[in-house]
């Protein structure tokens, strides 16, 4: 969906993410807690324990022991201290330029620490996180200007968490299919891929009767039109549909 998101974003077509995951919350999180740092709105430590916390949401099992050394509770390797007061230093350096300069800095910031956990979840929150900050890219950085753009990306962060009228209000609404029961749009468009994850393996296999049903429940969303959109090579699931196509 993220992908989907930053193509709808290069040809201007405004939309909104329905239910974010926790870790994509939690990266916006600290994202905007950098931008607060470069103004003085934040902390070095509020920097540490959002990084811890995007960590541990993008971490199965326990609470990784990295996380706690962000903390300061155990000991951080030195590389990362290190790289931690670079960045802290580059958002400083960026609070003398333009916002485009600010954020480019904290959407580079997890890279730069070079933790390989929740490479792929930052990515795609910072492409999130930019379309957030658009209208201000332009403008001057200052204490007043950030605290407006980390206003807007925290209540856009909690309202997509918890799922309240974030997403009515965009005209184009991006979402899973488990997020469409109690949803209605004019036209609900499907877009299958050839690497599409429906579930354990025993849940792909003919009569399909679990995923029928979610995507009978997704397909009823529309009151006037269904639009699918199939890949080259479509799974079993939603193969039937190149029928339609043929006929």
């Amino acid at each position: 969906m993220a992908q989907l998101a930053d193509q709808l974003t290069e040809v201007n077509i405004e939309h909104v993410l329905v239910g974010i995951p926790e870790a994509h919350a939690e990266a916006l999180a600290a994202m905007s807690n950098e931008c607060g740092f470069a103004v003085g709105l934040n902390t070095s430590q509020d920097i540490r324990t959002a990084m811890a916390t995007f960590l541990t949401a993008v971490t199965r099992g326990r609470v990784p022991d990295l996380a706690y050394a962000l903390l300061g509770r155990l000991r951080l390797p030195g590389e990362i201290d290190g790289a931690l007061e670079q960045l802290q230093i580059a958002l400083k350096a960026a609070a003398d330029r333009t916002i485009t300069d600010l954020v480019s800095v904290a959407m580079r910031s997890w890279q730069g620490l070079r933790i390989r956990a929740g490479f792929k979840s930052w990515q795609n929150a910072a492409g999130h996180f930019r379309r957030i900050a658009y209208p201000y890219l332009n403008k001057t950085v200052s204490e007043e200007t950030i605290a407006l753009l980390n206003e807007v990306i925290e209540r856009s962060r909690v309202e997509a968490l918890i799922d309240l009228d974030y997403s009515e209000r965009g005209r184009v609404r991006l979402m899973n299919y488990h997020q469409t029961k109690g949803r209605e749009a004019d036209i609900a468009i499907h877009v299958f891929r050839s690497d599409d994850f429906f579930g354990p393996i025993e849940e792909q296999k003919e009569p399909f009767e679990e995923l029928s049903r979610l995507l009978n429940v997704a397909f009823s969303r529309a009151r006037e039109r269904v639009i699918i959109l199939l890949p080259p090579n479509p799974q079993p699931l939603v193969e039937p549909f190149e029928a339609l196509i043929r006929d």
